[in-house]
């Protein structure tokens, strides 16, 4: 995962780690689906030009919270 996170490769990220950290459905959608809408919903409140952080699981596969914050039409910009 190391690799994949150096090089940006938010694919490899989904299909090699998310499965890994929640491989039933139900807690996928607990600890990663729901939690990153939750999230998205609370950032896009927040005032200014925020820093946030999150694990790699919540930036990549389905749902991930970069692709919740460009769909509100937030500039997400990866900080190495």
């Amino acid at each position: 995962m190391l690799d994949a996170w150096l090089h940006g490769d938010m694919r490899r990220i989904g299909d090699e780690f998310v499965d890994k950290v929640a491989p039933e459905p139900a807690l996928k959608q607990a600890l990663l689906y729901d939690r990153n809408r939750a999230w998205a919903d609370r950032i896009a409140t927040l005032k200014g030009r925020p820093f946030i952080a999150v694990g790699a699981a919540h930036l990549a596969g389905r749902d991930n919270v970069i692709d919740l914050l460009k769909a509100q039409g937030f500039k997400v910009k990866r900080v190495e």
